[in-house]
């Protein structure tokens, strides 16, 4: 029964948080799986399960099931062939695990004998080398997401029958964009951004009237134009978004992109010369430029003559300093002893230092008015060779 060939899949399996029970009657009740009306598993949802281990071959054997998800998980190892069983299978997501080494040569294969898939996703899972050309089999395929892996080689020719997306952004395929992506004339979205695509953009992409976002940034694709045919999508108006940035590319825009009145989002390659706005830009740029150096050389310039300045009035001021510690040594701090008169505005003292003698004055007074007397008395004291004024 479904049952009995689930618990021998959970077998493979470890840190499961699944309440899966052998005394069950039937498995329709259990987390993750759900039944048609005669009891036969259709759908196998373990999304987000934290599961560890491998897939295992016994899926092989739940020959009704339209739905697998086993996205975002800890699944290791390698894709079983078994997979390729599935001749009702719509909907595979193995995204968001660790699998080990290729996307299997046969799986091409396998999977062609699921007539009815439509949607194959393996997001940043591990799987590496190159796309296998027998995915072309998948007559129904309308959504592939394989994209945020190891991939690399060429785009097989014929993958050109996904009639929704084709995602393969962020691997490292190379090689040219084939041109038969331009027999899909159903496709809304294709994203080849990030991979090392390289050669000219195929001017058969202006076939796809309802494409809706074209990404083929961050390539080494070349060319000096962007093939006028790819304005053609512009003539029905449903182009959101349009992204060419990256190296190589140069030249403009076909006219025919400025009837894109639905685009939201372009970037575009850098057309070769400058516009009279740039050459405006930089000469205002280069007179500017001219101007911080003169200004700069100004500063400089008076930066080298202060220096010299302040180092004359820090020594004259050193010098006085020294001046006025001798005296106050000489004098014990103008202590009593070394008075040697007394006068209106202050007392004398006298104070002895090895160079000279210094009769130094301090006054007293209260008022302004006193200070501006005895200032221009001292001026005319020609025997007083230094004069201390401090406040009592």
């Amino acid at each position: 029964s479904d049952g009995t060939t689930l618990l021998s899949l959970a077998r493979h399996w470890s840190d499961v948080t699944l309440s899966w029970n052998a005394s069950d009657s039937t498995p329709c009740s259990w987390v993750g799986v759900k039944c048609n009306k005669h009891q036969l598993v259709v759908a196998l949802n373990l999304s987000h399960y934290q599961i560890s281990g491998q897939l295992g071959p016994e899926r092989a054997q739940l020959r009704h099931l339209t739905l697998i998800d086993f996205s975002h998980n800890n699944f290791t190892g390698s894709i079983p062939s078994e997979v390729g069983n599935c001749s009702l299978l719509q909907h595979l997501d193995l995204s968001g695990n660790t699998f080990s080494g290729a996307l299997p040569k046969a799986l091409g294969n396998l999977l062609g004998n699921c007539s009815s898939l439509t949607t194959l996703s393996a997001v940043h899972c591990g799987l590496a080398y190159p796309i296998p050309p027998s995915l072309s089999l998948l007559n129904e395929l309308t959504l592939l997401y394989i994209f945020e892996n190891r991939l690399s080689g060429k785009i097989p020719p014929d993958l050109g029958k996904c009639n929704s997306l084709l995602d393969l952004q962020l691997n490292s395929m190379t090689g040219s964009i084939t041109s038969s992506l331009g027999n899909l004339s159903s496709i809304t979205s294709i994203n080849l951004a990030m991979n090392g695509l390289t050669g000219l953009i195929p001017p058969e992409l202006g076939h796809l009237v309802h494409l809706e976002a074209l990404e083929l940034s961050h390539n080494d694709l070349e060319g000096e134009d962007i093939p006028s045919s790819i304005g053609a999508v512009g003539a029905v108006q449903n182009l959101k978004a349009l992204n060419l940035c990256g190296k190589g590319l140069t030249g403009h825009f076909p006219s025919e992109l400025g009837n894109l009145v639905m685009l939201e989002r372009t970037c575009a390659p850098r057309p070769q010369g400058f516009s009279k706005l740039e050459v405006a830009m930089m000469a205002l740029g280069s007179l500017l430029f001219v101007f911080l150096v003169v200004l700069g050389l100004g500063f400089v310039y008076i930066w080298l003559r202060r220096p010299r300045q302040e180092v004359e009035i820090s020594a004259d001021e050193g010098a006085f300093t020294k001046l006025i510690i001798k005296i106050m040594e000489a004098t014990d701090n103008l202590d009593g002893r070394y008075i040697i008169g007394r006068g209106a505005h202050g007392t004398v003292y006298k104070a002895s230092i090895p160079d000279k003698v210094h009769a130094v004055k301090k006054l007293a007074f209260e008022t302004t008015a006193n200070f501006g007397v005895e200032c221009p008395l001292q001026d005319s004291t020609w025997n007083c060779t230094k004069i201390g004024i401090s406040p009592l």
